[in-house]
């Protein structure tokens, strides 16, 4: 189980590490996650920084996985330990793509974000290649509580969600922040009460 207060500390700590990485808004992140909590984290945290989002099928291996990140023009990649090796394959045999920075994570991050922070901070992932950075303990590294500000442009690129190549390549499909900002005041239309929360996200809309 995650709080609310857990999600927002983590997506908001995710997001500061960004800006020390040097990613800046706008720039792509390449997120190869399967379902997971890390998922979440991520996926809000890049919202929240103005980075955009690519997400990746886990089931993409070598050419998919090289059209994306290449067309996207991904300057880092967020993947599991698991798929790693496909990362730094595909880093090896094209080093003129624009990857620079590789965070990874692993099932045991999930149990700590969880908790918001267990005690043993350390890293389950061994053998990382010296660009590559372990997801946790990078978030307690960042995990202050300085407020961040709302994203300024509501209509600058938040993700680039690919289609599945059905006429030829897959295509990133281009969504705003307000298109995001749109979907969470949808869905919380079709609750029967409207609450504060659904006013703001209405006004930021107009």
């Amino acid at each position: 189980t995650t709080s609310w207060q857990q999600l927002d500390r983590l997506r908001a700590a995710f997001a500061r590490w960004l800006s020390h990485l040097g990613i800046a808004p706008g720039e792509r992140v390449a997120v190869f996650l399967p379902n997971c909590l890390q998922f979440h984290w991520v996926f809000y945290g890049l919202l929240t920084h103005g980075a955009v989002h690519v997400p990746i099928s886990p089931m993409a291996k070598g050419f998919e996985l090289r059209h994306q990140v290449a067309d996207s023009g991904a300057v880092a990649i967020v993947c599991t330990d698991a798929l790693l090796p496909l990362v730094r394959r595909l880093r090896a045999q094209h080093p003129d793509l624009a990857l620079r920075r590789c965070l990874v994570t692993c099932a045991a991050d999930a149990v700590r974000g969880a908790a918001a922070g267990a005690a043993d901070a350390g890293s389950d992932i061994e053998a990382l290649e010296p660009d590559a950075l372990a997801l946790w303990p990078g978030l307690l590294d960042h995990a202050d509580t300085t407020p961040l500000p709302l994203a300024a442009d509501l209509d600058a690129v938040a993700a680039l969600n690919y289609t599945g190549g059905t006429t030829g390549l897959p295509k990133g499909r281009i969504h705003t922040q307000r298109d995001m900002v749109y979907t969470a005041a949808a869905n919380c239309g079709v609750s029967k009460e409207v609450g504060p929360d659904t006013v703001y996200l209405n006004t930021l809309l107009q």
